[in-house]
C-alpha cells in the first residue's frame, strides 16, 4: 500500500476508537478525520466536500422537516389506541403494535415516529398492569425493522443511494430494499411476539423513580426580617456558600415555577429545593431560613399552577456532558431539574467539583452530569409544553397536559402531502428530492411547519456528521484502502461471491453499534463494492448487504437514536439490549446471507 493508504486507516481507526469510546460525538469525530485527511492532501477538497451538496444528504434535510410536520400534526399519535384496541394479552399487544409501527415506518422518520407512540404506549401498559420495558424496545426495533421497507424508511437507505449516484452507478429503487426489508421485519416481529417472555423483560419504568416529588425536595420557609426578606434569588447564598435555587415558590396559594433569579422573596414564601443531602443541611443551618412546618408541595394541589413533566435527553442536548440540576438547565429552557433517572434508577445528586464549562457561575451547586438518554423530572409552569413539546434538545414522553389530538387541517394537509411524496416517489414520476422539495414548500405554504419549526425540525448535527463521512469515504476509495480492505477480504473469503458477502453484513452490523449508521454505510460501501469489483461480480447485492448491516442496530442502546430514546423511560440495563439484540442480530444475518444472493444474485461481470 501507498503512504496514503497507510495514512488514511491511521486516521480512519483513531476516529473510529474515539467514537467508539464516546470521547468525541460523531459530528466531531468525522468532522477532524476529515480536515486531517483533506489538510495531508490524500483527498482533494472537492470530494472532501462533495457531501455537503449531495442529493442523499439534502433529502435527509428535507425529510427531517417533512416528519416534524407530521408528529406536529398529531396525526400519527391515535395509532397505538387504534392498533391495541382491547388486547388485553400483552402478546398480542405487541403484535398489533409492531406490525403498524413498522409499516409507518417505511415512510416516516423513525424518530419522531418513537417520541410520538412512547407516551401512548406507556399509558396503554400502566392502565393494562404492563411494565412499559416489554413494549418500548420492540417499538424502537420496529421502528428500525420498518426502516428496510423503502429507500425512504431510513436516512441509511437515502445516503447508500446518494452515493451510488455521486459514483455515477444505479442507484436502489424505491421499493426494491422492501424485498429484504419486507421478510427481515415478518421474522423480527414473529420473533420478538413469540419470544417475548425470554428476550424481554420486567423493568421499572422512570415514572416509578419519580414517583413522589416530596421524597427528593425540602420545604423551607423565609423568616420575617431575616437575611433573605426582600432579596432576589440571585443574591442569596446558603450557609455553605451555594447559591439558593428554589424549584418553585409558593406565595399566598399562588405558585410560582422555576422562578427567575432575579424574583423578589418576601417573608412567609415556602422555597422548595431539590437537592442532596449536603445542600439540605446547609440550607437548613441558613440564617433567614426555617424548615416548614408542614407541606404544600404537592403533585396534585395548585395542579392549575404547577406542571411536572419528564423528558428523556436527546443526542442533540448541548447541555450533555454538562450539570444540571445547578440552574442550568433552568435558563436554557425555562424548567427546573427536581430528579434524574438513568437505566430506570433515581441518580442522587452529588457535588461536581470539576466540569468542562469553564464560564460555570455556580461551581459549588450540586447536580449530575447529563448523558444522551437521561430521563429528567422537570417542573415548569402549563406553559412549558406548548413552547417545548417538539424541542429538538429532548423527548416529553409524560406530562398530565400533553394532547396528542390531531390538528385536523394540519394532520390532513401533512399525511396527504407525505403519501403524494411516497407515491411520487414510487411511481417514479419524480425524485425523491425533487418530491420533498415541493412537499416542504407545501407545507410552509399552508401553515404546517413555519420558520421556528423549520429550524428545530433539522439535525445539523447529523447533517454535518453525514456530509463528513462522504468526505472519509472518498479518502477510503482514493487513498487505495479501499482496495486494500477488499483484497483482504477475498483472500479471506476464498475468492467465493458469497462468503464475501457475508463478510461485508457482518463487518457492517459491528460497525453500525460502535458508530452510526450512517458512518457505518459510508465507510463500508466503498469497502464493499472494491470487494464486488475484486471477485468480478455484480455490485448490487453488496450494497444492499451495506443498507440491511447499516439499519441492523439491535444490541446497544447507543447504536440508533431510538433505541437511545427508550432506554431511559423503560428503565432499561445494558444487557436487555445484548439479550434480546443478539437473537434479533443473528437472525438478520441469517436471512439476509440467505435471502440476498437469492433476490440479488452475484453474477459474474466482465472486468473493465
Amino acid at each position: 500500500m501507498e503512504w496514503q493508504a497507510w495514512f488514511t486507516g491511521a486516521v480512519v481507526v483513531s476516529m473510529l476508537v474515539a467514537m467508539a469510546t464516546e470521547r468525541v460525538r460523531p459530528e466531531s469525530g468525522l468532522g477532524l478525520a476529515l480536515s486531517a485527511l483533506m489538510l495531508s492532501g490524500v483527498v482533494s477538497s472537492e470530494r472532501a466536500l462533495g457531501g455537503f451538496a449531495n442529493e442523499g444528504v439534502l433529502t435527509v434535510g428535507l425529510l427531517f422537516v417533512v416528519a416534524a410536520a407530521v408528529r406536529r400534526s398529531g396525526a400519527l399519535a391515535p395509532v397505538v389506541g387504534m392498533a391495541l384496541g382491547r388486547a388485553s394479552n400483552p402478546q398480542v399487544a405487541l403484535l398489533r403494535m409492531m406490525v403498524p409501527v413498522a409499516a409507518i415506518s417505511g415512510i416516516v422518520n423513525n424518530t419522531p415516529l418513537v417520541a410520538m407512540l412512547m407516551p401512548e404506549l406507556r399509558s396503554w401498559a400502566r392502565r393494562h398492569g404492563v411494565a412499559p420495558s416489554r413494549l418500548l424496545l420492540p417499538l424502537s426495533y420496529a421502528a428500525m425493522l420498518g426502516g428496510l421497507l423503502t429507500v425512504l424508511g431510513t436516512s441509511t437507505n437515502l445516503v447508500v443511494n446518494g452515493l451510488l449516484v455521486e459514483w455515477q452507478l444505479p442507484p436502489i429503487a424505491f421499493a426494491e430494499i422492501g424485498r429484504i426489508g419486507l421478510p427481515i421485519a415478518v421474522a423480527g416481529i414473529a420473533l420478538l411476539t413469540l419470544g417475548w417472555r425470554w428476550l424481554l423483560v420486567d423493568r421499572p419504568d422512570s415514572e416509578a423513580a419519580f414517583a413522589d416529588p416530596r421524597a427528593f425536595t425540602t420545604e423551607l420557609e423565609v423568616l420575617r426580617g431575616g437575611g433573605f426578606d426582600g432579596k432576589a434569588i440571585s443574591e442569596c447564598r446558603l450557609a455553605d456558600g451555594s447559591p439558593l435555587l428554589p424549584v418553585e415558590i409558593c406565595r399566598d396559594l399562588h405558585i410560582l415555577s422555576a422562578p427567575r433569579l432575579d424574583e423578589v422573596l418576601v417573608a412567609g414564601d415556602r422555597l422548595v429545593i431539590a437537592g442532596g443531602v449536603a445542600s439540605v443541611a446547609a440550607a437548613l443551618r441558613t440564617a433567614g431560613l426555617r424548615k416548614a412546618v408542614d407541606s404544600s408541595f404537592d403533585t396534585r394541589a395548585l395542579g392549575q399552577q404547577r406542571s411536572f413533566f419528564e423528558i428523556v435527553v436527546a443526542e442533540r442536548c448541548p447541555l450533555i456532558g454538562h450539570r444540571v440540576g445547578n440552574g442550568s438547565f433552568r435558563k436554557a429552557y425555562g424548567a427546573a431539574v427536581l430528579a434524574l433517572s438513568r437505566q430506570g434508577q433515581r441518580v442522587q445528586r452529588a457535588a461536581v467539583t470539576t466540569e468542562s464549562n469553564a464560564t460555570d457561575e455556580l461551581p459549588r451547586a450540586e447536580g449530575w452530569i447529563l448523558q444522551g438518554g437521561d430521563t429528567l423530572l422537570v417542573e415548569a409552569t402549563p406553559e412549558f409544553i406548548v413552547n417545548h413539546r417538539f424541542h429538538p434538545h429532548f423527548h416529553v414522553v409524560s406530562s398530565a397536559e400533553l394532547d396528542t389530538a390531531p390538528h385536523p387541517r394540519h394532520a390532513v394537509l401533512a399525511i396527504g402531502a407525505l403519501l403524494g411524496l411516497v407515491g411520487l416517489a414510487a411511481l417514479d414520476v419524480l425524485p425523491v428530492l425533487h418530491g420533498a422539495v415541493a412537499t416542504v414548500g407545501l407545507l410552509m405554504l399552508f401553515g404546517s411547519i413555519d420558520r421556528k419549526a423549520l429550524r428545530e425540525s433539522v439535525d445539523l448535527g447529523v447533517l454535518f456528521a453525514i456530509a463528513c463521512s462522504f468526505g472519509v469515504g472518498a479518502a477510503i476509495a482514493d487513498s487505495g484502502l479501499a482496495d486494500a480492505m477488499a483484497h483482504m477480504l477475498v483472500g479471506a473469503a476464498s475468492a467465493d461471491p458469497h462468503a464475501a458477502l457475508v463478510a461485508v453484513l457482518l463487518a457492517t452490523m459491528i460497525a453500525t453499534e460502535l458508530l452510526s449508521n450512517n458512518a457505518a454505510a459510508v465507510l463500508m460501501l466503498p469497502i464493499a463494492l472494491a470487494t464486488a469489483r475484486g471477485l468480478h461480480v455484480e455490485l448490487q447485492p453488496f450494497a444492499i448487504a451495506v443498507m440491511v448491516g447499516a439499519s441492523a442496530s439491535f444490541i446497544t442502546p447507543m447504536g440508533y437514536q431510538t433505541n437511545l430514546m427508550v432506554f431511559g423511560p423503560g428503565g432499561y440495563r445494558f444487557a436487555d439490549f445484548v439479550r434480546a439484540g443478539v437473537p434479533m442480530s443473528a437472525m438478520v444475518l441469517c436471512l439476509s446471507s440467505w435471502l440476498i444472493p437469492v433476490l440479488w444474485p452475484l453474477r459474474a461481470v466482465t472486468a473493465p
